[in-house]
């Protein structure tokens, strides 16, 4: 074979490369960037931390009212503890539209093992600080952390609805685990009594592919202190 006709063999493969790039760009593109989400929790700050939630005081329509319904529903500020799944983007592009669906709540029985939990709702979680079922975003290599359950002092539980319920032969001054859902439905199949539980949640996005995680949640007591409450009083961690 002469030089030209090495020259045209090559010039013809270079051709035939240049068209299937062009042809499956697209694809390339999408197999070799791409967002991956990962999921994590820890048994201590920033995952799980210790803060203030406040219920504002009642607004009275008419201002002769205000005071007196100041007096019947004051402000009140109670310790909580947030427990707080990491979400995490692995890969090289931006992940959009990211969601964590708390899809199934397990506890354990003694003699059991684990059985469901049949008056949860499977649910979308909200994000933290930010609120809501989505976040835009997650950039590479950077995290967004989103609310699993809440532990409020049991002392003042009961000003706050939603987290406040009561069960036959449970001590009412017991800390009890709200999942923190998107919506408080009321009949509360967000808010359960201590114990230990699994809960499965699955993080998505608009271009990422779907990651599970169990959650194994253990609460047996409320402590003022931040260390022995993540040390004594609850425990969390990914079992698989």
């Amino acid at each position: 074979m002469t030089m030209t006709d090495w020259i045209g063999a090559v010039a013809a493969v270079a051709t035939v490369l240049v068209a299937i790039v062009a042809i499956f760009q697209d694809s390339i593109r999408s197999w070799l960037w791409k967002p991956k989400l990962s999921l994590s929790i820890s048994p201590q700050s920033p995952d799980c931390v210790k803060t203030e939630l406040t219920r504002s005081p009642a607004v009275a329509l008419r201002p002769e009212h205000q005071a007196m319904i100041s007096e019947e529903y004051p402000e009140v500020n109670a310790d909580v503890y947030y427990l707080r799944v990491r979400v995490t983007n692995d890969g090289n592009v931006a992940a959009k539209n990211v969601e964590v669906f708390a899809s199934e709540l397990k506890t354990k029985r003694a003699g059991e093992g684990y059985v469901a939990v049949t008056s949860f709702l499977p649910m979308n979680l909200v994000w933290s600080q930010i609120g809501g079922v989505y976040v835009p975003q997650i950039a590479p290599k950077m995290h967004r952390h989103c609310d699993v359950a809440r532990v409020i002092d049991p002392a003042l539980r009961r000003e706050f609805k939603p987290s406040d319920k009561t069960w036959d032969e449970v001590d009412p001054q017991a800390p009890i685990l709200d999942i923190c859902t998107h919506v408080k439905v009321n009949t509360l199949p967000h808010l359960v009594p201590a114990g230990t539980y699994r809960l499965t949640i699955i993080a998505a996005g608009a271009n990422t592919e779907p990651v599970t995680a169990t959650i194994e949640i253990t609460l047996k007591g409320w402590y003022a202190s931040t260390e022995r409450m993540l040390t004594d009083g609850i425990g969390v961690e990914i079992v698989k």
